[in-house]
C-alpha cells in the first residue's frame, strides 16, 4: 500500500515536493493545456495548471474560438481524469466532493464588446471516474458563485472580479472589531 505524506510528518514537505513533481511533468507531456500570446504577439506561452501544496488548478482551452460548452466539457472530463489517474499512482484519488469547475465562455455583445457567458447548463455532466465509481463534478457559476476559486487564500472568480474577496474582507473586518470593541480587557492588559 502506498501512503501519502501525511500532514506534520517532518519530511512532508520533501516528500510531497518529490511526489508533485513527478505528477506536474506526467501530467505537463499530456496536458491539454491553453497557449496564449501576449499583447504584443512577441511571447506565447502555454499553460496546463497551477500548483500550490496539494491544490491543483488545471487549466484548457479549445483551439477553436466558436467552441461549444459540450465540447469544453469533453476536455474538462478528459484533463480532470488524467489527473485523477496521475494521483492515483502516487497513492492517492481526487475528492469529487471538493472537486468543481467552471467554463469561461466569451460571447460578444451587438457593438463587439466582449462578457463571459454566466449561465450554467444543466444538462452538461463532468464525471470523476476510478475504477470503483464514478461521481458528477459540479460546475459553478464564473461569475457569482459561493464556491470562488481560492487559491492562497484569495477567493476569485473567473471574472477577476475582486468584490467577491472585498466582500469576504469587510465582514471579517467587521467581525474582529466587534469582538475587540466587546473584549472587556484595557489596552494594557
Amino acid at each position: 500500500t502506498l501512503f501519502g505524506a501525511g500532514q506534520g510528518d517532518t519530511d512532508a514537505s520533501a516528500g510531497w515536493l518529490l511526489i508533485s513533481t513527478i505528477l506536474y511533468c506526467l501530467y505537463n507531456k499530456k496536458a491539454h493545456g491553453y497557449t496564449g500570446d501576449s499583447p504584443d504577439e512577441r511571447t506565447r506561452y502555454n499553460w496546463s495548471h497551477a500548483m500550490f501544496i496539494d491544490d491543483a488548478t488545471l487549466i484548457h482551452a479549445n483551439k477553436n474560438p466558436q467552441a461549444t460548452k459540450q465540447e469544453l466539457c469533453e476536455i474538462v472530463q478528459k484533463q480532470v481524469n488524467l489527473w485523477n489517474d496521475g494521483l492515483h499512482v502516487s497513492g492517492g484519488y481526487l475528492n469529487g466532493q471538493k472537486t468543481n469547475y467552471y467554463i469561461v465562455q466569451w460571447l460578444f455583445n451587438p457593438d463587439g464588446s466582449p462578457y463571459i457567458n454566466p449561465t450554467i447548463d444543466p444538462q452538461l455532466e463532468v464525471r470523476l471516474t476510478t475504477k470503483d465509481k464514478s461521481e458528477l463534478i459540479p460546475q459553478i457559476s464564473p461569475h457569482h458563485d459561493h464556491k470562488q476559486f481560492k487559491s492562497l487564500g484569495v477567493r476569485t472568480p473567473a471574472t477577476l472580479s475582486y468584490h467577491y474577496e472585498m466582500q469576504y474582507i469587510m465582514n471579517k473586518g467587521r467581525n474582529y472589531a466587534k469582538f475587540l470593541l466587546s473584549c472587556p480587557l484595557s489596552k494594557l492588559e
